[in-house]
């Protein structure tokens, strides 16, 4: 199965990353009929929390919180709970906060 995965990415807090992440899972998996899975990456957890409490939306959600942003760990981690995820399901939507210590890959 082919994913469409959706990065929701923005280096500056407050401007609707989770917001766009959890009503995006909740639109595939409601409205469009797609199993859907929200991998929340901000440390924060907010879209997760919102997918967790709202109305059942169909879409599942997982919250990882990288232990450590030293030496690009936080980025294998971060690949590898996303592509534990590819191929399981049609749409994947990934909320995640850029921060300093990670480059433009």
């Amino acid at each position: 199965m082919d994913t469409l995965r959706i990065l929701v990415v923005s280096q500056k807090g407050g401007v609707g990353k989770s917001t766009v992440s959890a009503n995006l899972a909740a639109w595939y998996s409601d409205i469009d009929n797609k199993s859907t899975i929200l991998v929340d990456l901000d440390p924060h957890g907010s879209s997760s929390s919102w997918i967790k409490n709202a109305r059942h939306t169909g879409a599942l959600y997982e919250h990882f919180v990288a232990e450590s942003f030293s030496e690009r760990r936080w980025l294998i981690d971060s690949r590898q709970k996303i592509r534990k995820h590819q191929g399981k399901f049609e749409t994947l939507i990934c909320d995640l906060t850029w921060t300093a210590a990670m480059d433009s890959e």
